[in-house]
């Protein structure tokens, strides 16, 4: 079954609810704006709350505001159009930035459009509906959605001013190269003449992009009538400016929608709009990011269910390859034993003498204790590694790592092998002698306390040789030596195990 869809349409004067399934119209639902009717519109939202809610806002708080900012990415993008909104006296929880393009003057610079609603209804609406874990698909308005709608055969002019009245309500639009700069909707009382007050709405506006640096002095500016109470003999064509050019066209020729498709309930330029909003198209968003959660707690389930399957199917794929390859192991396994007992049974009989017995268990006990005692000098790296990081005056030189017997047998008379470190150390420039003896004394006491270690032996003389008494001047000290020498013995892999 296709996903309910709700687009509420606020105006001035009502509250319209659009019910749509599967991207089609089905009923709509109208309430008039005022404070009585906010829980009826909220009961009949929440009485969805399977379905994925947009609002659509066309009303004359709405504010547009151009901005040109040094190009940055990133990170720094983010910060410094959060700084700019911070500072926007608009920013009151429903706004929204994008970028429309970038320019190149003296350096590489970005256009950036900021938008704001000032609707403190749909504020306690959105609150309303985060409560209800509802999914609030966005805030949209439309004039940002009217960019979207008109077809690219009508947006070749570089400035064009768009302007549709319907209901005393006089809307204009800027556009410049096809892309929203902004709008306002202006009401016109019912004595009010149209004549005068578009001459001056549109002379104002042209002196206004003049004084951006939008529009230059002599270059046109298109005005395009929309709908069908726009005709010649209504408007001030002679009054205006030389520079303005005057235009009549239909709504639907405008969109290149045919005027059969709209609903009764929806204008030419409301109809437009939702349909920009139902395709999804990217539209600058209004809603706060938290009202937004609900929806994406949908998407990340609906990822760990698809990453849920994606993982079996893997696992499955696995273990029918796992299963070959056991096969495979196995039928090998076979043919190496089938090997093994022929050449058994065709090995010839081998004899020892008495005498060599004693060397051959003396060479194949060294053999064994190398296959099952060396595991290269990792354990050794792995203790001087931790005793020596937290050094600031000695460093490692030079290191080499032996094994067999001990040659020293009076520090331990047994045949067993060991594991032999002998470590060069040097002492850094910039190390005070007497520093550099108090490190020195904790790095033997940390070997020497070391569970790894069995055995420590100094080479060369330590750095206290020759160090004096501190009486008087503390300058007269003799110089240690600067690179002693140790050698570690590593206690036997058999008996640090157990």
């Amino acid at each position: 079954m296709a996903q309910l869809q709700l687009v509420v349409l606020i105006t001035h004067d009502q509250w319209r609810v659009a019910h749509f399934r599967g991207g089609r119209y089905h009923s709509l639902t109208e309430f008039s704006a005022h404070a009585e009717n906010q829980p009826l519109l909220l009961d009949l939202l929440k009485k969805h709350a399977e379905a994925t809610v947009y609002f659509l806002t066309d009303i004359a708080d709405e504010h547009y505001h151009v901005e040109v900012l040094p190009h940055v990415s990133g990170a720094a993008s983010k910060q410094l159009l959060a700084r700019k909104l911070a500072a926007w006296p608009f920013t009151q929880g429903l706004h929204a930035v994008h970028i429309l393009d970038t320019v190149q003057n003296v350096r590489k610079e970005d256009r950036y459009l900021f938008s704001a609603i000032h609707y403190p209804p749909l504020r306690d609406w959105l609150q309303a509906l985060q409560q209800k874990n509802m999914r609030v698909r966005g805030v949209y308005t439309q004039a940002l959605c009217f960019p979207c709608a008109i077809s690219n055969s009508q947006s070749a002019d570089t400035h064009c001013l768009y302007i549709y009245l319907q209901k005393q309500q006089l809307r204009i639009h800027y556009h410049y190269k096809a892309k929203l700069l902004f709008s306002r909707l202006l009401t016109l009382s019912i004595d009010e003449s149209l004549r005068s007050r578009l001459n001056d709405e549109v002379t104002q506006t042209r002196l206004y992009l003049i004084s951006q640096h939008w529009l230059q002095e002599k270059e046109p500016l298109h005005m395009v009538w929309l709908g069908e109470c726009a005709n010649a003999s209504g408007l001030p064509s002679e009054q205006l400016p030389a520079a303005i050019k005057q235009t009549f066209k239909a709504f639907p020729d405008v969109i290149g929608l045919s005027s059969r498709r709209v609903p009764n309930a929806f204008n030419e330029v409301e109809w437009a709009a939702v349909q920009v909003v139902l395709r999804k198209r990217h539209l600058p968003n209004f809603a706060p990011e938290v009202n937004l959660l609900g929806d994406r707690i949908q998407r990340g389930k609906r990822n760990i269910i698809v990453a849920g399957g994606m993982m079996v199917s893997v696992c499955l794929i696995v273990g029918v390859f796992s299963q070959q390859a056991i096969k495979n192991t196995q039928a090998s396994i076979q043919q190496t034993r089938t090997k093994i007992s022929q050449w058994q049974a065709a090995k010839p009989a081998w004899g020892f003498a008495e005498a060599d017995l004693p060397r051959l268990q003396t060479l194949s006990s060294g053999v064994q204790r190398i296959k099952t005692a060396t595991r290269l000098p990792d354990r050794a790296l792995a203790m001087l590694q931790g005793v020596m990081t937290h050094q600031k005056f000695w460093q490692v030189k030079k290191v080499e790592w032996r094994y067999g017997p001990m040659l020293d047998q009076s520090v331990q008379p047994d045949n067993q092998w060991y594991e032999t470190v002998s470590v060069l150390f040097f002492k850094k420039e910039n190390a005070m002698a007497l520093n550099a003896h108090q490190e020195w004394q904790l790095l033997i006491e940390s070997l020497r306390q070391h569970p790894e270690v069995f055995e420590l032996k100094e080479i060369h003389s330590s750095p206290t040789s020759g160090l004096p008494e501190q009486r008087g001047d503390t300058r007269q000290l003799s110089r240690p030596d600067d690179q002693p020498s140790i050698d570690i013995w590593l206690r036997p892999q058999e008996k640090t195990a157990a």
